[in-house]
């Protein structure tokens, strides 16, 4: 009876024993499988991180295009007053002339 109860306690400490081992396996796998998606995590972080300074350095960027565009334009609108204010003056300069020559005649 003593043999028999021995016996049995041995096979149930053997059953716990590879019942740890397969769980002592299976924490170490999760344990790989955490640290890999911990280092992806932070992988993808880090290209967040990247991507937020290109879409930054993008908006300043597009923001001294428009500025640059903007100056165009007002230059170019200046330049038509300009253009408008000598046609202007050649045409009143012309009727000087035209009333010179009259006057001349």
């Amino acid at each position: 009876a003593f043999e028999t109860e021995l016996e049995s306690e041995k096979q149930k400490k053997l059953l716990f024993v590879q019942q740890q081992r397969k769980l002592q396996a299976e924490l170490r796998a999760w344990s790989k499988k955490y640290e890999s998606s911990d280092s992806k995590y932070n992988e993808t972080i880090q290209k967040i991180d990247d991507i937020g300074l290109e879409i930054f350095a993008c908006e300043q960027s597009l923001k001294e295009m428009v500025a640059k565009k903007e100056e165009a334009m007002v230059s170019h609108d200046v330049t038509l007053l300009d253009v408008r204010r000598l046609r202007d003056s050649l045409r009143n300069l012309l009727e000087d002339v035209c009333s010179l020559k009259q006057q001349a005649a």
